[in-house]
Formats: structure tokens, C-alpha cells, sequence
């Protein structure tokens, strides 16, 4: 087989490998499947201090508790733990909603049309879950993301989803009135949620704990004091 393989183009040996390592990541929520889907969309596999930081994220899933990763800028923190795994975490699961935020509303946006990009145009992403499309009709753009699961009528979609007046995905600064009354039942990404103007005021971040731990944090899902939403923190370790 490896000798075969050899005598293959290039371009079918790696289209093989895409198509395997599509089939690996939709085939559950789980750190494997999330390296697999990883790998395919960045064409590289995860950075070793980012396979153990992933060790501890999906332990922190399991355990219903906030996954916290704060590290030097240039670790892939937000690329690899709020946009690509938001975007997988969506084709999982289409029916859920996220919500992405932080310090101010242009990096949190810019978040959300990264998320938004890999699910509109990337050929891994179509390829591992192709019955995820977007839904242009109710929304697509900054004021909410919202995609369908085309394995069934747009009725039925509609039908089920009769309940969940939340976009797929939205993002805003931790101030935005976009993110007000939302409850994210899939994700909630934050990504520097003090930015280095806010670090240097203590008033400032306490007052940005303040409204994170009492209006934000409390939009999540919960279930025996368990958190069912997925709860990602990224950010740097200001002094």
C-alpha cells in the first residue's frame, strides 16, 4: 500500500489524506477529532504546547468547567481554541448557538468573520460537513451568523428550530448591546477580555469582572452546576 501510495499524484495522495481526516473529525467531540479537523483546515498538525493545552480543554469540557488559557501572543490561542474550534463545534452541531467576545467589539468581530470565513468558504470544512450550509435569509454579517442543516426540509429545520431566537454565532465586546439577552448554548469564546488598556486601571478590571461574572458568565447553560455550554478563555498574561 505505501509503495502504491508512492506512485500516486501528490494532489490524490493529499486529497486521500483530507478525506480520511474529514471522516475522523465529524465522527465526534472529542480532542482526536478536533486534531483531525485541525490539521485539515491549517494543513499542518497542532503545535505540541497546543496538543496539551488541548488535553486540558477537552478535560474541562468534560468536567463542566471553564477552560482558561492565558499565553505569550504567538502561541495560536484564539486561531486554534476559539476560531477553529468554534467552527468545528458548529458543524457538529448546527442547532446550537455561540457567542464570541472580549475587551472591545473589533476584535471580537473580527473573530466572528474568521469563524464565518472557514464555514462559508473553506473546501475541508464543506468536505467534513457538507450538510452545513449558511442561511443567508435570516442572517449573515455582523449582526448574527446563522447556518441550517440541509439533511433536512428548510420546514422542518424551521419546525425544530421554532424555540432559538439566537444566531449560530455572534460576537461583540463585552459592552456591545449585540451580546445582551443571548444564551449561547454551544460556546462562549473570550478573547482578551482585559487588553492592555484595561490592564494597567485596576478600577478598569474589576469593573470588566464585574459585568463578565454577572451578566455574561450567567447567560451560559448549566445543569447541576455543571456547565453544558462550552466556556473558552484565551488571552495574555499582562504583568
Amino acid at each position: 500500500i505505501t509503495q502504491a501510495a508512492k506512485e500516486l499524484p501528490a494532489d490524490v495522495v493529499k486529497r486521500e489524506k483530507l478525506f480520511t481526516l474529514a471522516e475522523i473529525a465529524r465522527s465526534g467531540d472529542s480532542q482526536k477529532a478536533f486534531e483531525a479537523y485541525y490539521e485539515g483546515i491549517h494543513d499542518n498538525r497542532l503545535l505540541q504546547h497546543n496538543v496539551e493545552a488541548a488535553e486540558a480543554c477537552f478535560k474541562a469540557f468534560d468536567d463542566g468547567e471553564i477552560f482558561l488559557y492565558h499565553a505569550a501572543r504567538g502561541f495560536r490561542k484564539t486561531t486554534t481554541f476559539i476560531v477553529t474550534l468554534a467552527s468545528w463545534l458548529i458543524g457538529l452541531y448546527p442547532e446550537k448557538t455561540s457567542l464570541i467576545t472580549g475587551a472591545n467589539e473589533a476584535n471580537a468581530q473580527n473573530i466572528t468573520k474568521s469563524i464565518a470565513q472557514i464555514i462559508e468558504n473553506h473546501p475541508v470544512f464543506h468536505m467534513t460537513f457538507p450538510h452545513v450550509v449558511i442561511d443567508k435569509d435570516k442572517g449573515w454579517g455582523a449582526d448574527g451568523y446563522w447556518v441550517r442543516d440541509d439533511r433536512v426540509s428548510r420546514e422542518e429545520w424551521t419546525r425544530n428550530q421554532a424555540k432559538i431566537i439566537d444566531p449560530s454565532f455572534v460576537g461583540g465586546g463585552y459592552k456591545s448591546s449585540i451580546i445582551n439577552g443571548r444564551h449561547p448554548s454551544l460556546l462562549l469564546g473570550v478573547d482578551d477580555l482585559h487588553d492592555i488598556d484595561s490592564s494597567s486601571s485596576v478600577t478598569e478590571r474589576e469593573a470588566i469582572k464585574s459585568v463578565f461574572m454577572t451578566q455574561i458568565l450567567k447567560t451560559v447553560l448549566r445543569e447541576n452546576d455543571r456547565l453544558m455550554t462550552r466556556v473558552v478563555m484565551t488571552g495574555v498574561p499582562f504583568a
